[in-house]
């Protein structure tokens, strides 16, 4: 008889610890699962926020030339042009969806790619702003080449 409840006893503490693992894992997995969705949904956000701030430098850069192409000498923009407020607005977006990337490289580049941006766009001479601007594209390459890397893996 105490054969028969020791033998009872030891099945269901099996039982239960088995389904405590089990449930563990399942946890543990839908945790990791829901991380990388949030991760993949970052990472794409940060791309589109990418494109938008990619094409309000465009048109900085755009305006810069114009500029120095109508009149023959560099004229630093003012921080109140339009362009210059758009490009400023465009950076917000990236830096904010920046701050929920995991991957501390990718958030360097980011981080670095815009200031060089925003250097470039208020630059006091064409020089700088050349420097700036080179550095700008070297980055924002970069930045894609990173962001490109974290969404293949996360697929």
């Amino acid at each position: 008889m105490w054969q028969l409840l020791l033998g009872s006893a030891i099945t269901l503490v099996s039982t239960l610890l088995a389904q405590w693992f089990s449930l563990n894992y399942q946890t543990k997995r839908q945790r990791e699962m829901r991380r990388a969705d949030f991760q993949r949904t970052t990472l794409l956000q940060l791309r589109d926020s990418l494109r938008e701030l990619g094409l309000a430098v465009a048109e900085v850069f755009t305006l810069q030339g114009e500029v120095l192409q109508r009149t023959g000498k560099w004229e630093a923009l003012s921080s109140r042009h339009p362009q210059v407020v758009a490009l400023s607005a465009a950076v917000t977006p990236v830096l904010l969806h920046n701050l929920a990337v995991e991957d501390e490289s990718l958030q360097r580049k980011v981080d670095s790619m815009t200031e060089h941006a925003e250097t470039a766009a208020k630059a006091l001479n064409e020089q700088h702003a050349d420097e700036e601007r080179e550095k700008f594209g070297h980055e924002f390459s970069d930045v894609i080449e990173l962001l490109r890397k974290q969404l293949r893996r996360l697929s």
